[in-house]
């Protein structure tokens, strides 16, 4: 083991090297954390048994370096100058450089597969793969900068899976709370395509334990072997009878279409029904029934063919500026067990989501939204009954035509 230096952007950072055996691939490892030893070159012994130079990197900001931390920024391109640098050491095989980290390390390394100049095979990562509320909150932890808009997008691994260039694997623990939202979000994206990019494995363990299995199945990946973990695919989720759709923040969606907008289907005559200031058409003859509760006026309707459920609630200002709305919407999304799901932009300042799947037992759809001091919320279900299109595409403020 031999300590190295590699330059980026100006910056000379420190890094490690297991020299491996002449002509051998490379493996370049990210560290986890925000910070990094020279232990780190075993972490998954399978390549330096092998035969493989291990090459771990270090970033700006952090081991003395200089520079400041970014947070999944910065730290992308100083992964991406390591990879370069991997080209150029001696004795290896420059075409042969895989790259894969844990948990932070995870992280970069799905974000470096997003880059043009990036001399890698492949890319992979145990625990990394965030979603945008984890992420959102390490930005407000750390003070990095506003948690908002491109500056949360940029660095959220589950955002940017269409960017991708790279073949990324994606191993997501069992029992990783962390990265099991953002790996679904991730996967539900790429569509389990065969042609796209990413490949979300399911490995055994938390964030920690998984870290084991995810380095024997990219080992054999690497060496061009079957990997004892299968990826999800179209084919399995076909099989269990859902539907790959996602979109994450596209465009501007009123509350006027119908779920994911499909196209408008015969239902039951409705009856506009006002719920603050807003509107919803019911079945004619259903059984009605208002509530009240956590600043939540809720109406809950139900016939022999569907069930729904419309909330609408204004919080005062002081409360609304505590609200952060991208939560709110993946506490939603986070009820489901979702099939297909979309964020979207209501108006101007405003996220709303809606999303189809299994939640309590039942399959179900919800559009929801957070605009202005005002939270609405429809839940339906079944999600295939003939009325809910009709229903869906009825909610609007009142007075809309």
């Amino acid at each position: 083991m031999v300590p190295v230096t590699y330059a980026s952007e100006g910056k000379s950072l420190k890094g490690w090297l297991h020299r491996g055996q002449p002509g051998a691939p490379v493996l370049v490892y990210l560290h986890g954390g925000f910070a990094g030893d020279a232990s780190e070159a075993y972490a998954c012994p399978q390549f330096a048994e092998a035969g493989y130079s291990v090459l771990v990197p270090t970033y700006r900001g952090e081991n003395g370096n200089p520079g400041s931390f970014e947070l999944l920024f910065g730290e992308v391109r100083d992964a991406a100058a390591a990879v370069r640098y991997a080209q150029t050491i001696e004795g290896v095989d420059s075409d042969r450089i895989v790259v894969f980290g844990h948990s932070a390390g995870g992280a970069v390394s799905a974000l470096v597969a997003g880059m043009d100049d990036v001399p890698a095979r492949m890319t992979g990562g145990a625990g990394g793969f965030y979603d945008p509320v984890l992420v959102e909150s390490f930005m407000r932890e750390f003070g990095v900068a506003t948690p908002l808009g491109n500056e949360l997008i940029l660095r959220t691994p589950s955002l940017v899976v269409n960017s991708m260039r790279i073949r990324h694997h994606a191993f997501v623990g069992s029992e990783d709370d962390a990265v099991g939202l953002g790996g679904m979000l991730g996967w539900l994206q790429s569509r389990g395509d065969a042609k796209h990019p990413l490949r979300v494995y399911d490995v055994p363990g938390d964030h920690f334990e998984s870290l084991v299995p995810a380095c024997a199945a990219f080992f054999e990946l690497a060496e061009g072997r079957v990997p004892v973990e299968q990826p999800r695919s179209s084919e399995t989720l076909d099989s269990a009878g859902l539907d790959p759709q996602m979109e994450l923040f596209e465009g501007t969606v009123g509350w006027g279409g119908g779920p994911f907008d499909e196209p408008e289907s015969p239902g039951p005559k409705l009856e506009p029904v006002r719920v603050g200031q807003w509107e919803i058409g019911i079945p004619v003859g259903a059984v009605v029934k208002t509530s009240q509760a956590g600043g939540l006026t809720t109406l809950a309707f139900e016939t022999e063919a569907l069930r729904g459920e419309f909330s609408v609630g204004d919080f005062p200002p002081e409360v609304r500026a505590k609200l952060k709305p991208i939560n709110v919407m993946f506490n939603i999304l986070m009820s489901y067990e979702p099939s297909a799901a979309r964020f979207f932009v209501v108006e101007e300042g405003a996220v709303g989501l809606e999303v189809r799947g299994q939640k309590n037992g039942r399959r179900a759809y919800t559009r929801a939204g957070l605009i202005g001091e005002t939270f609405v919320s429809l839940d339906v279900w079944p999600a295939d009954a003939a009325g809910l299109n009709a229903v869906v595409r009825s909610v609007g403020a009142a007075g809309e035509s």
